[in-house]
């Protein structure tokens, strides 16, 4: 079962009672200060899930690029289909060396793009760690700096 919108769903939770109760102080309060705390802690907290998300993918990634998934066909069975195939065909029957080669070909291919797609996986949730975190400490520090100065 896919569970990908579990993190946003909950963020987009915790996003709106954080807000419908910012609102009901601010109508008590009357506090312009209260809207930019709002935005800082919802900027903080998008940037945090985001930066979750990020360090699970990469996780995953790393995991699928040391253990990768398996070519999906034995020997003898892709021996048994391009036989088929052939007579299918009305072709003539490969000798073994032949289907060996296409065989070791049609692995070694299966293989390189599933390292291929493990590295791009893994640059792009690199992405999930790289965009967001400067955001994150940028407004990490305002809010100390702010803190401080109250």
């Amino acid at each position: 079962m896919d569970l990908d919108w579990l993190v946003p769903g909950a963020g987009v939770l915790v996003a709106g009672t954080v807000l419908a109760v910012c609102i009901a102080q601010f109508k008590r309060e009357r506090s312009e200060d209260m809207f930019r705390q709002l935005y800082m802690y919802l900027v903080l907290f998008v940037t945090l899930m985001m930066l979750m998300k990020g360090s699970v993918e990469i996780f995953k990634n790393i995991a699928d690029l040391s253990s990768p998934q398996m070519y999906y066909m034995n020997y003898v069975e892709f021996k048994n289909s391009e036989i088929t195939l052939a007579k299918e065909t009305k072709m003539d029957i490969p000798s073994d060396f032949a289907l060996q080669e296409r065989y070791d070909a049609g692995v070694n291919s299966f293989n390189e793009q599933e390292k291929n797609r493990g590295v791009n996986n893994l640059i792009q949730s690199l992405g999930w760690i790289a965009i967001p975190l400067p955001v994150f400490l940028y407004f990490q520090y305002r809010l100390r700096r702010e803190r401080k100065q109250s």
